[in-house]
């Protein structure tokens, strides 16, 4: 009976993990197109009065 029941637990714990993992892929926000998409930006410049010499 305590077998059985671990078995229960089990299987109710790994199908809980499943519909935590789809509810945190369809929340999460996928950044990949918008790296790719990233255009860069222009070289920074130092002001004179921060150049060492």
């Amino acid at each position: 009976m305590a077998r059985l029941l671990l078995l229960f637990v089990c299987l109710i714990w790994l199908s809980g993990c499943g519909t935590v993992v789809r509810y945190l892929d369809a929340t999460w926000v996928d950044d990949h197109k918008s790296y790719e998409e990233g255009k860069p930006l222009p070289a920074l410049e130092v002001v004179p009065e921060l150049k060492q010499e």
